[in-house]
C-alpha cells in the first residue's frame, strides 16, 4: 500500500452505517469496526461544502500539497463479470470513487447526480465507479443498478479492506481521485450536480 499523508481538509460527514444483506455471519463481518491503520484520516468539515470548487485551475496548482487529502492506497474490486479492477487501471483518470447501498437513502438521492455527471464527463478521463457495499448476489447488484438506471459502472470489493483504506463508514460516501492518483475530495451526501460537475471540470483542467 501506498504511503498516505492526512491534512486537515475534508469535505463530507459520514453518519450512517454500511447496510448489508446476507447471512448473519457476513453481516457481522461487514459491521466490524474498521481497522486503526486506515489509508487516512476523515476531518469532517460540517458545511459539506467542496473547498476547491470557487478556485481556478492556476489556484489549484498553485496550492495542490495543501488541497490533496491522501494518495490513493490501492485497490481491487470486481465488476459484475467478476473481471478485477484496480486503481492502476485508471492511470490518468480524474476518479469518482461512490460506496452505495441498494436500501441507502443517501445512496437513492446520490445516483441521479453521478449518472448526470458521468453522462456529461463521459467522454473525457473521468469515471464515476460505483462500488456496492451490500453482501448480495451479483444478479441483484445488477438488478438494482438497472433499476436505478445507472449509467457508470459497478463493482463490489473481495475484502471489507477498502472499506478501512477509504475511511468509508458509512453507504453514501464518495470519494474523489485526481489524475495523479491522490485523494483530492470526499463528501457523503449529494453536493448537488452543479456544484460536483464544477470541481470534475476543475481537475480534469490542471
Amino acid at each position: 500500500m501506498r504511503k498516505t499523508f492526512v491534512i486537515a481538509m475534508t469535505i463530507g460527514l459520514l453518519v450512517s452505517t454500511i447496510q448489508c444483506g446476507g447471512s448473519e455471519e457476513e453481516q457481522a463481518e461487514a459491521q466490524k469496526p474498521l481497522p486503526d491503520s486506515a489509508g487516512y484520516t476523515e476531518i469532517s468539515d460540517t458545511s459539506g461544502m467542496l473547498i476547491v470548487e470557487y478556485m481556478t485551475p492556476e489556484e489549484i496548482e498553485e496550492n495542490y500539497e495543501s488541497i490533496v487529502i491522501a494518495e490513493a492506497p490501492d485497490f481491487t474490486v470486481y465488476d459484475l463479470n467478476q473481471n478485477a479492477i484496480e486503481l492502476d487501471d485508471f492511470e490518468g483518470y480524474v476518479l469518482l470513487l461512490n460506496f452505495w447501498s441498494m436500501e441507502s437513502p443517501v445512496s437513492k438521492r446520490l445516483f441521479p447526480t453521478l449518472s448526470e455527471v458521468q453522462n456529461e464527463f463521459r467522454e473525457r478521463k473521468f469515471t464515476v465507479l460505483g462500488i456496492c457495499v451490500d453482501r448480495r448476489p451479483i444478479k441483484a447488484i445488477q438488478e438494482a443498478a438497472d433499476f436505478n438506471r445507472l449509467t457508470y459502472p459497478v463493482a463490489f470489493p473481495g475484502s471489507t479492506d477498502i472499506y478501512g483504506n477509504y475511511a468509508v463508514t458509512g453507504a453514501g460516501k464518495s470519494v474523489l481521485i485526481d489524475s495523479r492518483g491522490n485523494i483530492v475530495g470526499d463528501f457523503y451526501d449529494d453536493p448537488g450536480t452543479e456544484r460536483l460537475k464544477r470541481v470534475i471540470n476543475l481537475f480534469l483542467n490542471i
